[in-house]
């Protein structure tokens, strides 16, 4: 029994022995139902070509016994040609294939004396070598790859540098003259009130005090100069008047005393 590519179900794998079995039956064919493979069950295992496929078999330690590589110069030998068939055919959703199928797919990569495939004979080894156009194709394909990737990463890198510098360096200006033009704000703001309050505290205060030295002094003198006028008026009448009085009541005195002599020497 097999496990599907789904894992819920299992098929039965027919085995054929019979020498003089048709081309498809020497292949190792296996009856699929048709609910076993779905494109989406593998997306874009279509697009793969068979060199990578194979690549990637003898890359997987899990193949070793159904693919391997042998000698020094690209040679690997396919143990286990059905499975390798099955497996192509899970990758391609190709349930209908077998190893005489992909042999004729084979001749397009790679070269060997491939001859009539024999009938089922348990593990059978079909011996391959990599040809230069399929291993010029496989280098080739992966210095592309190589370069390709490089040449996005590098673009890629630049292109996120540059936006995201672009993208720092303006929300940085940004916030920086925001910042800064509050902050300058406010202190000129600030410096501003406080060098008006100053100013027309300090021209207030001398202008206050200079209107008011000037009515005080004013206003003393008016009324120092009123209160000794009045003072001196006052004074200066009350002399005049003492002396007038005593001036006249000596007088008057001395004018009595002579009458009255003259008067009683008459008598």
């Amino acid at each position: 029994m097999l496990e599907t590519p789904r894992g819920d179900r299992t098929i039965k794998e027919k085995h054929l022995s019979d020498p003089q079995s048709s081309r498809t039956d020497r292949g190792g064919g296996f009856a699929f139902p048709d609910w076993a493979y779905k494109p989406e069950s593998s997306p874009g295992s279509r697009q793969i070509q068979l060199w990578h496929f194979i690549l990637e078999l003898l890359q997987k330690d899990e193949y070793q016994n159904v693919i391997a590589w042998q000698g020094d110069y690209g040679e690997f030998v396919i143990k286990d040609p059905d499975e390798v068939a099955r497996l192509w055919g899970i990758r391609k959703c190709k349930p209908h294939m077998n190893y005489d199928k992909l042999s004729r797919a084979l001749r397009l990569w790679f070269t060997s004396p491939l001859g009539v495939r024999p009938a089922w004979q348990g593990s059978l080894c079909c011996e391959w070598s990599i040809s230069a156009a399929a291993l010029f194709t496989a280098l080739f394909a992966a210095l592309f790859a190589a370069l390709f990737t490089a040449l996005v990463t590098a673009l890629f890198t630049a292109l996120f540098t540059a936006l995201f510098t672009a993208l720092f360096t303006a929300l940085f200006t940004a916030l920086f003259t925001a910042l800064f033009t509050a902050l300058f704000t406010a202190l000129f703001a600030a410096l501003a009130t406080a060098l008006a309050t100053a100013l027309f505290t300090a021209l207030f205060t001398a202008l206050f005090t200079a209107l008011f030295t000037a009515l005080f002094t004013a206003l003393f003198t008016a009324l120092f100069t009123a209160l000794f006028a009045a003072l001196a008026t006052a004074l200066a009448t009350a002399l005049a008047t003492a002396l007038a009085t005593a001036l006249a009541t000596a007088l008057a005195t001395a004018l009595f005393a002579a009458v009255f002599a003259a008067l009683f020497a008459a008598l």
